[in-house]
């Protein structure tokens, strides 16, 4: 349809009036010159015009309107654009009255009319739409007594979430529609009962503000109809309550329902419910199985309103209902009176600060001018350019300025908060936090350790098997700082309630719930799936409104797994409509009516079809802002079945479209963009997209990010070096890759053998080019990458590669750097601790023979030294020199060095209280340890270079409490090294529970990995092995651990005293099984003045405790229980009441014997004093030793402990 000018709409329509207006367009009453009659015209409003999402709406509701042939629809006539190329329909022009008009209506008429609407809502319903916009102004009255329905534009799709933006009018709104709940026909219905109020009474059921109407549909319950006005009968006045029940499951849930009971009244005809397009299409309005959740939840909105802040974490696999939790949590919230924010981190998660971003949008309408005048400038560099509102602050070139860290992000985040809480609290919903990226999680982290400052619950979830053990995800769960609540599998009855809810009005079987839990197992999405294809198949059928359940479904062959079934399901659709949902898996999580289309290569009327054939199959959903996957499930499974060619033909197309929407500086579609082209085979533009995304993830310091891109860019240049631009300075682009991101601090955690093969190319070109600085640099880099990656002969293969080319001569400082930065790691990876320590002391003395000169890049190299003294001081058993630990941290304060390099120092006193048995020194130390390291941004395989120390201590402390999980999170580090610490300490772990032949499985498999690369932790296989097999008896075994053990720990480079020490006890321990006690006192006294020496409390307590064991076989009961009581007193000495109680029981045992009564009244303590012992007695002992010798030993220790996050953050404000 085109227009002649003439009037706005050209010279075929003649406008007459307006006849109403929306916040979508204007309604016209108008003449057709051509048809020669009166219609309806809607304009689409211009604001909206230049948007291709809106125009493709507007289309799709002329489309949605002309394919409705009922007689209570309006009917449209053609789709057009005026002169302006704004977007216009036509349709019939309705000339009765509206409903708001008409007055003095007998009950037998408004009666009349509810029937009516009922129809065409029913209608609506059965083509899987909600009107939404049930209103008088919106129904005409004709003069013959029939309505018709007007406006379309608000019609959403069955079954979805409401998003809680209010759309419609107030006074007709479903209390689901305010709070984002579910949106079905009941929301029609609820609609409907207010109108039906409305047309009784005369007047509306709740009035007033804004404010007031809308508390009044959530909370307040209206008077009855028939005490305002006489003649209603108590059957409808009954039906227009029914209507308006708040609660959806005592509301009408069906037109149909409502009809059976209007027309019972009436006499009238029953309607007969149109049920072919609702085949297989199922929801529930009802959450089931979690109920637990809520109340937790619930108590977290009681305090919130009290002014505390806390934060709640949700985890489970995928299809367990997190999301529908999550809105529920929010409907719950907004009855609460209290404002809420939801991200959906599936849609956000695409882009580094992705929930950041979401959330500025958010809380932009509610802040004042000033606020974001203040935080808008600190935020505007990582904020989408779509958000005008904080401007922008890009520098002329914005790659070489990075922004700043996470730390200084989240404290502008929660200053923004507190200003905007300060009033009324928030809520604020993570969803599906798993999708986000990882600056983003620490920014979270931040912000809540920050909670104090604002009023709000923050509620996440996640997939708890999608997240890594090592995600600093957990880490404010550590912290205690977070709540979290695991959702488990429905139970079998929650199972039988949801497929009622689902199969609503239909009974179930128990043989059919069975049967659906065995194939579901009680997750939410795989069952509601399987029911799905239970009808899809045809085995399930419905007849009106009753499901026909399978006939003896346990006979039934069904595909086993998830994704058989759900493609068998999407097979069942038209070749064009499953061609349209491939397309939509390759295009991602938000689907824009714009990009499908064009990705697709549909024209309108095939794309809306195809659309709708998906949506009634639920494999689409189409929300307020968009359409998305049902589940993301779907889309996986879609994906990857797709065939390769037409794979890559989508995504060139994706990346083409979305190539058109880059605008000026903004970034954030550039990885897309990126990944798209990398999938697509176009190697040019993959390659200039991933470089431009890695330097954006570099300049927002997301270095894993940064990583990958690189690497993307790496592979494209290498296989094709014409992309390459001319060097600059002579270095090519590819060069400088292999430089910049070998060098990352993660990178060899990310791809250590893609690390290595680009540094080695780096030193090979500047070796060609004689720059010998540039060779030493990357050389070390090798160094440290091949060392923390368990790549020990190639880190020792480059040393004298690096001595011979960059000429670097003992006594050097170059030699200074070298060894005390670079082969002191080496050294102390593969447990050479003596050679650390003599590396580390000469280094030392090169760097304090000139530290009045010393170049400002050589502190660092000389602050690493400092730390490896120590560092193999506490591995060889011996004292950590505290004023060395103090050295460090004064040059960090000064900016010669570091926090990484004072953190690694920490590590080295964690070790030595951990080895000695001082526990409450180990964990005040872990403590500022763990807190540094994620104020630094580090990941938790950080942190795992204490966890040796931990579970050590933790083992002999008796503290096995969580202890499990800490050994998956180690297993799950990429650090090889830390790997191997799991088998070793889970193996520990079964020995100290007596699991003796679990202990040997894993202590073996230890050993295995470390024969075939030894480690510093090689010695402590022989130990622990050796310890296993005295416990089986296998003693053959065990003395052959014992002597291939005490060798290494004796001589070579393996030497080491504190495995010297464990390898005596051991030696004796087997002495004793042969009654060999000669030899057994000769150990344990070598033993124990090994222990005195090296200042080790429990160890002296372990060898007392086996000499009084000793003592008790030879009958030498005396010498025993003294021996016991030394041993005893040790152990209470360091606090450890889980050994000293079990050398009270020995003890205990021993008063029992009988020779032991027979000594000299007085000898020793009764039974009854021993089991006080820990209570009382030796509780007062402990004070006075600690009185007496603790506070000479760690006093300085525990004031420095307490007051280092605070220095440390002094010394950053002063630098």
């Amino acid at each position: 349809m085109k227009n002649s000018k003439g009037t706005p709409f050209g010279k075929r329509y003649e406008v007459l009036e307006e006849i109403g207006r929306g916040g979508m367009g204007r309604v016209y009453k108008v003449f057709d010159t051509i048809r020669a009659e009166e219609l309806a015209l809607k304009e689409l409003s211009r604001q909206h015009t230049d948007s291709p999402a809106a125009m493709l709406g507007f289309k799709n509701e002329f489309r949605i309107m002309s394919e409705f042939r009922h007689p209570n629809t309006v009917r449209v006539f053609e789709f057009g654009m005026n002169e302006e190329n704004i977007p216009l329909i036509t349709m019939e022009f309705i000339s009765g009255k509206n409903l708001s008009d008409l007055s003095n209506l007998s009950v037998e008429q408004i009666t009349d009319i509810l029937i009516q609407i009922c129809q065409v809502l029913a209608y609506i319903h059965s083509r899987l739409y909600v009107h939404r916009d049930l209103k008088p102004d919106n129904i005409k009255h004709l003069d013959d007594g029939s309505v018709k329905l007007l406006d379309y534009g608000l019609m959403s799709q069955l079954g979805v979430q409401a998003s809680g933006k209010i759309s419609g009018t107030y006074y007709y709104l479903a209390p689901e529609v305010i709070v984002g709940g579910i949106i079905d026909e009941s929301t029609d219905l609820y609609s409907l009962g207010i109108m039906g109020y409305e047309l009784l009474t005369g007047q509306r059921p709740f009035t007033g503000t804004r404010k007031e109407i809308l508390q009044g549909h959530l909370k307040q319950i209206p008077a009855d109809p028939a005490s305002i006005r006489s003649d209603i009968p108590p059957s409808v006045n009954a039906i227009i309550m029914k209507l308006m029940e708040k609660d959806k499951d005592r509301r009408y849930r069906k037109s149909s329902e409502v009809l059976e009971d209007l027309q019972y009244l009436t006499g009238k005809t029953k309607f007969v419910e149109t049920t072919a397009l609702r085949q297989g299409y199922l929801y529930s309005s009802k959450l089931v199985g979690r109920t637990d959740e809520i109340t937790h939840f619930d108590r977290n909105i009681r305090k919130l309103k009290q002014g505390e802040s806390t934060s709640l974490f949700i985890g489970s696999p995928a299809g367990m209902g997190k999301t529908r939790l999550l809105n529920e949590m929010k409907i719950l919230a907004e009855l609460e009176g209290v404002r809420t924010l939801y991200i959906d981190n599936q849609t956000a998660g695409d882009r580094i600060y992705g929930w950041v971003n979401g959330l500025l949008r958010q809380i932009i309408p509610l802040s004042e001018e000033q606020d974001i005048r203040h935080y808008g400038e600190s935020l505007a560099r990582i904020s989408d350019s779509l958000i005008p509102e904080l401007g922008t602050s890009e520098p002329e070139d914005s790659f070489q300025t990075p922004i700043s860290g996470f730390e200084e992000i989240a404290a502008s985040v929660a200053g923004w908060l507190a200003s905007v809480t300060q009033n009324d609290p928030l809520v604020l919903f993570l969803d599906d936090l798993h999708w986000t990226d990882l600056m983003s999680i620490q920014v979270l982290n931040e912000v809540i350790r920050r909670k104090e400052k604002f009023r709000m619950l923050i509620v996440a979830s996640f997939r708890n098997d999608e997240v890594e053990k090592t995600s600093p995800l957990w880490h404010t769960l550590e912290e205690e700082l977070t709540e979290y609540l695991k959702l488990v599998p429905l139970s079998h009855g929650q199972t039988r309630t949801l497929i009622e809810n689902l199969l609503y009005p239909s009974e179930i079987s128990d043989e059919f719930s069975a049967y659906c839990f065995g194939n579901s197992g009680g997750n939410v999405f795989d069952l509601i799936e399987f029911l799905r294809y239970l009808i899809t198949e045809g085995l399930m059928t419905k007849s009106g409104s009753q499901w026909a359940e399978p006939v003896n479904p346990e006979s039934l062959s069904l595909p086993e797994k998830l994704e058989e079934r759900l493609l068998l399901r999407v097979g069942k659709l038209t070749d064009e409509t499953k061609d349209l949902a491939d397309a939509a898996s390759v295009l991602g999580d938000e689907l824009n009516l714009e990009s499908w289309q064009i990705v697709s290569g549909y024209e309108e009327d095939r794309f809306f079809h195809a659309i709708d054939e998906l949506i009634r199959h639920q494999i689409i959903v189409k929300t307020d802002g968009h359409y998305q996957f049902a589940h993301d499930k779907i889309r996986t499974a879609l994906y990857e079945s797709l065939p390769d060619a037409r794979r890559m033909d989508y995504h060139l197309k994706t990346a083409e479209f979305l190539e058109t929407r880059l605008m000026g500086n903004d970034q954030h579609l550039v990885p897309a963009i990126a990944r798209h082209f990398a999938m697509g085979q176009n190697k040019n533009k993959a390659f200039e997209y991933s470089l431009q995304a890695a330097r954006s993830a570099e300049q927002n310091n997301a270095e894993w990010e940064a990583f990958d891109h690189y690497r993307n860019a790496a592979r494209f240049l290498e296989e094709n070096p014409s992309l390459s631009p001319s060097p600059s300075e002579g270095v090519p682009l590819l060069l400088e890759i292999y430089e910049k991101a070998a060098q990352f601090s993660s990178a060899a955690w990310i791809d250590a053998s893609t690390c290595l093969r680009w540094l080695q190319k780096a030193i090979d070109f500047y070796v060609r080019n004689e720059h010998k600085e540039k060779v030493f640099g990357l050389s070390l880099s090798y160094i440290v990458t091949s060392s923390i990656t368990g790549n020990y002969n190639a880190a020792r293969s480059k040393i004298p590669e690096i001595v011979g080319t960059c000429d670097v001569g003992e006594g050097t400082l170059s030699y200074a750097i070298l060894y005390g930065a670079g082969v002191c790691l080496t050294d102390w990876y593969q447990g050479y601790q003596n050679d650390c320590f003599d590396h580390a002391v000469a280094a030392i003395d090169i760097f304090e023979k000139q530290l009045d000169t010393l170049p400002d890049d050589a502190w660092p190299a000389y602050s690493w030294s400092l730390f490896w003294r120590d560092k193999a001081r506490a591995y060889l058993g011996k004292p950590v020199d505290m004023a060395n630990v103090d050295k460090i941290r004064q040059l960090m304060v000064e900016g010669k060095s570091d926090k990484t390099i004072y953190w690694h120092t920490l590590t080295a006193v964690t070790a030595r209280a951990a080895f000695t048995g001082r526990w409450a020194d180990l964990l005040s130390w872990k403590q500022l340890a763990s807190r540094l390291s994620r104020k630094m941004g580090k990941v938790f395989w950080f942190e795992c270079w204490i966890s040796h120390s931990y579970l050590y201590g933790a083992l002999h402390h008796g503290e096995f409490f969580q202890l499990e999980n800490h050994i998956e999170r180690v297993q799950a580090s990429p650090d090889p090294y830390q790997v191997r610490l799991a088998w070793l300490f889970r193996g520990m772990l079964h020995l100290t529970r007596g699991d003796y032949s679990q202990a040997e499985q894993n202590l073996r498999e230890f050993l295995r990995m470390e024969e075939e690369n030894p480690d510093n932790s090689y010695l402590e296989g022989f130990v622990y092995l050796a310890r296993t097999c005295i416990a089986l008896g296998t003693t053959d075994k065990a003395s052959a651990y014992i002597e291939k053990g005490s060798q290494l720990a004796t001589a070579g480079p393996y030497e080491n005293p504190l495995y010297q020490l464990q390898f005596l006890q051991l030696k004796a321990e087997l002495a004793m099984t042969r009654a060999d006690y000669t030899q057994a006192d000769h150990c344990l006294t070598q033993g124990l003045a090994l222990a005195e020496t090296l200042d080790n409390p429990i160890q002296t307590g372990f060898i007392r405790k086996l000499r009084g064991k000793l003592y008790i076989e030879q009958k030498c009961l005396e010498d025993a229980e003294d021996q016991l009581n030394q041993a005893r007193d040790s152990f209470l000495f360091l606090k450890n009441k889980y050994q000293a109680g079990q050398v009270v029981t020995i003890l205990e045992s021993l008063t029992q014997r009988e020779e032991y009564k027979m000594l000299p009244r007085g000898a020793g303590p009764d039974a009854v004093a021993l089991s006080q012992t820990i209570t009382d007695q030796d509780e007062q002992a402990i004070t006075r030793t600690e009185d007496a010798m603790m506070r000479t030993q760690t006093e300085d220790v525990y004031i420095k402990t307490k007051t280092e996050e605070e220095g440390l953050d002094q010394t950053e404000t002063e630098r």
